[in-house]
């Protein structure tokens, strides 16, 4: 496993760069964001080796974190190497940490290739993956339910007649309370139809 590269850039691709060692070996690296990159600087790239049938594709990052981020993506049914750097391309980490945070699935369909099914895929597993990422990120911008129990529940909901509003209004009171306690989509329907029934 080629865990990183440290060399001079000698060109700039549209999508990759070539990276020269002292051996006078150039390396082909696909990188997010080439704009990033200089002609003729030295740097460290992290780097996942991509092994396909009919090619080796070597993708490179500028730190261990957008590296994480990559192989969290590739984790995702569905997702492949092409489309997870085209999401990294797209956000850098701040913006996809507050793009999961937020559940805002319709930013997302801005990456080429994801289209609205992908997204709705793509935050809850990487809402739930985020936050072990201990001294990266805060904990209280991931609480501890799933949000994928928060969705189940809001399908049910949905099918037994409340509307959109009502149960966003009833989540932000659930959540400011005790969001840590809730542990299936279950529990919290439960929940919602007791509050409704004693407010009713």
């Amino acid at each position: 496993m080629i865990y990183s590269i440290s060399g001079l850039i000698c060109g700039i691709l549209v999508d990759a760069v070539l990276l020269q060692i002292p051996a006078g070996l150039v390396f082909k690296i696909m990188v997010p964001n080439t704009a990033k990159y200089e002609t003729g600087t030295s740097i460290q790239i992290y780097t996942q080796l991509y092994v396909r049938e009919d090619k080796l594709v070597l993708y490179g990052f500028e730190n261990e974190e957008v590296l994480q981020a990559f192989h969290l993506l590739l984790d995702i049914p569905g997702i492949g190497a092409k489309t997870a750097l085209s999401v990294l391309n797209t956000f850098d980490i701040p913006s996809l940490l507050q793009i999961v945070h937020q559940q805002d699935s319709q930013a997302l369909t801005q990456v080429p290739g994801v289209g609205a099914n992908t997204a709705k895929k793509i935050i809850p597993y990487l809402a739930d993956k985020f936050k072990n990422w201990t001294g990266i990120y805060d904990e209280e911008q991931f609480p501890t339910s799933h949000p994928l129990i928060w969705n189940e529940a809001e399908e049910i909901l949905l099918s037994i007649g409340l509307t959109q509003r009502e149960i966003a209004e009833i989540y932000t009171t659930l959540k400011q309370e005790k969001e840590s306690e809730w542990s299936s989509g279950e529990q919290i329907v439960k929940e919602v139809l007791k509050r409704r029934k004693h407010s009713g």
